[in-house]
């Protein structure tokens, strides 16, 4: 079941994620600098990434551990989906990794660990 809700967690997130990154390129950077369309982007990401979690961990009775375990079974393929599309728009893992380096790249990164422990705390909070 944690594996499931790992998956089902992930493809839920990462849908809107694609789209949002999508306006966040086209629309926002261009307008605002890069920093500040992350910035901009980040709470609706939260947001998707609360009642996701809050979705799965109704849909999937899981403990504590179970719970950390599919937050952290989506950060796998969350990771794993990133590094095929920094793959193919030619860029490479080291530059991956070294953007969260970069302020955007930092918030970037808080937002992961957020999405990482999300289900957990969505859980916690319920009870």
């Amino acid at each position: 079941m944690m594996f499931r809700a790992g998956v089902l967690y992930f493809a839920i997130v990462f849908a809107f994620a694609f789209a949002f990154g999508a306006v966040r390129t086209f629309l926002l950077e261009p307008r605002l600098g890069e920093t500040m369309a992350v910035a901009t982007e980040t709470p609706f990401l939260i947001a998707v990434m609360f009642f996701s979690a809050r979705y799965v961990t109704r849909r999937f009775p899981l403990d504590g551990s179970g719970l950390l375990g599919a937050g952290l079974i989506a950060f796998a393929l969350q990771q794993a989906a990133e590094l095929v599309l920094v793959q193919a728009s030619g860029e490479t893992a080291q530059s991956y990794v070294a953007h969260f380096a970069t302020p955007p790249g930092m918030i970037f990164l808080a937002a992961l660990i957020v999405f990482a422990v999300m289900p957990f705390i969505v859980a916690r909070k319920a009870k």
